[in-house]
């Protein structure tokens, strides 16, 4: 017969040894020590059906292909100019890591040191920038100075733009910094990447929120090149000034509507002008 600690260990303990070991991977995520790539938190379905409902929200081009990308930092690279392969990205760059030696050249005798790039552990959404759309040159040109004979040139055929970290930082704000990341630059000299946390409906209504917004300042849609009249708006920073409009009159339309939601005249039964206003369910 099995006694009580049999018992314990066979009922009760894997349980808890299972929230043991996720408030251990939390605590990883937000530890701010990363060393090493960690692999996603969420698996393939639950990050198929979020890039879906972002797909929903922005479209997609005429291949298939987002307009709107959900990544985890740890598994996205782009182009790094100064090290001529591909990276983790500048705005998720955590640190460098020794990792042994490796041949100057093929074939050198010569060793230099061999480093790992490390991400942190986030979740972020991405913009895709179409060709058309872009500034500037998007080729990487490396010249030799010795005789200027060396050309190498790297085309990026889809260039993405981070929108948005996906993280819980502190509510308090000092100017325009959150609290905690002045703590972390203070106490450990180090960039603040927050507190984990997957992506929701909440992002998601962020995102159509700032949609919104576009469609009503920009004769352009997000994903197409912007109009003479975009750019100019750009340009002398009233695009700005017609977004904060804009996200202030919303604001006031939900103050508005939440007034009207709590205001309990407008379901008193037997009033004479119920239905006037149309309310479903009164």
């Amino acid at each position: 017969m099995a006694d009580a600690s049999t018992l314990d260990l066979v009922g009760v303990r894997p349980a808890l040894l299972d929230q043991a070991a996720l408030e251990l991977r939390f605590d990883k995520l937000n530890s701010h020590t990363w060393d090493d790539y960690i692999p996603p938190p969420m698996g393939p379905g639950e990050t198929e059906t979020f890039q879906r409902q972002l797909n929903d929200l922005a479209g997609v081009e005429p291949d298939g292909s987002p307009r709107l990308r959900l990544v985890w930092a740890p598994d996205y690279e782009e182009w790094n100019v100064h090290h001529k392969r591909m990276l983790p990205p500048q705005w998720a760059f955590w640190k460098a890591v020794r990792d042994g030696v490796e041949p100057e050249c093929e074939g050198s005798l010569i060793l230099r040191p061999k480093w790992r790039y490390v991400a942190a552990p986030r979740y972020a959404i991405l913009g895709r920038i179409a060709p058309e759309s872009r500034w500037g040159d998007t080729r990487d040109r490396t010249f030799h100075e010795a005789d200027g004979t060396s050309v190498e040139e790297v085309e990026q055929p889809v260039a993405w733009k981070m929108l948005m970290m996906i993280w819980t930082q502190s509510d308090q704000v000092i100017g325009n910094t959150h609290l905690c990341c002045i703590q972390r630059a203070h106490d450990h000299g180090t960039r603040c990447f927050g507190e984990f946390r997957k992506p929701d409906n909440l992002d998601l209504k962020w995102i159509a929120g700032k949609l919104a917004i576009s469609k009503k300042i920009f004769e352009a849609a997000p994903h197409e090149r912007l109009t003479a009249k975009d750019r100019a708006n750009v340009a002398s920073g009233r695009a700005d000034e017609l977004a904060r409009e804009q996200e202030a009159r919303d604001r006031e339309a939900d103050y508005i509507g939440q007034r009207e939601d709590k205001d309990d005249w407008y379901k008193r039964p037997n009033d004479s002008v119920k239905g006037k206003f149309s309310i479903p369910g009164v």
